[in-house]
């Protein structure tokens, strides 16, 4: 797969029951999604049907979607977006695989992916890395990721957030898998999207 899909659907008429795309569509955050799918670089995603690019626009839109639902501001949505697009780019299989986070995250490090296109300024990098090392493994072996990348501590706070986020939109993806658990979700915001995000991949489904 390399055509991305997600664009047709969000400049389409497609509307999710509680309404959340028409009014996502009117917002900058659906102009900052829109513009990450632009600058995608499908040839160094996963490459699978759970893992790979369906699943990662997928979750690029979910956090975008989430980031539009915390109000949050500019920088930290293009980190969010960053980091939903290449979390899984170190995966070697679909397996459970805690150690595929910090591949990706030196994977990213090592081809430059956030200081090409997506244009991240470099002080804020390490916090990105750190966030993509942490989504799959325990919250007690984050300190050992923030200190690996270098994270300071002003940053934690950033980097906080933008874990919880990327966690709870690659979370709500887990419906492809028909084993999503409300209760893993990071927080009340992310709940509220269960619906959106199966009908998201209902309609994506559809369109392949």
């Amino acid at each position: 797969m390399s055509r991305i899909i997600l664009p047709d659907i969000l400049e389409s008429t497609w509307e999710d029951s509680a309404g959340i795309m028409r009014e996502f569509r009117t917002t900058s955050y659906c102009q900052k999604v829109l513009n990450l799918y632009g600058k995608l670089r499908t040839e160094e995603l996963y490459q699978s049907s759970l893992h790979g690019q369906g699943h990662i626009e997928r979750v690029i839109l979910l956090g975008g979607v989430l980031a539009w639902k915390e109000s949050l501001p500019d920088l930290e949505t293009s980190m969010l977006l960053a980091a939903c697009a290449y979390h899984d780019i170190g995966r070697i299989d679909d397996g459970v695989d805690r150690e595929h986070g910090l591949r990706s995250a030196r994977r990213m490090e090592a081809i430059g992916l956030l200081g090409d296109s997506l244009d991240i300024p470099a002080k804020y990098r390490p916090v990105i890395y750190a966030a993509v090392a942490s989504h799959c493994i325990y919250t007690t072996e984050q300190p050992k990721m923030l200190k690996m990348f270098g994270v300071k501590e002003l940053q934690v706070p950033r980097f906080l957030t933008l874990s919880t986020l990327l966690n709870s939109a690659d979370r709500l993806d887990r419906v492809r898998l028909g084993d999503l658990d409300p209760a893993h979700l990071g927080g009340g915001t992310a709940r509220e999207l269960v619906d959106f995000a199966e009908e998201l991949y209902s309609e994506y489904q559809c369109r392949l």
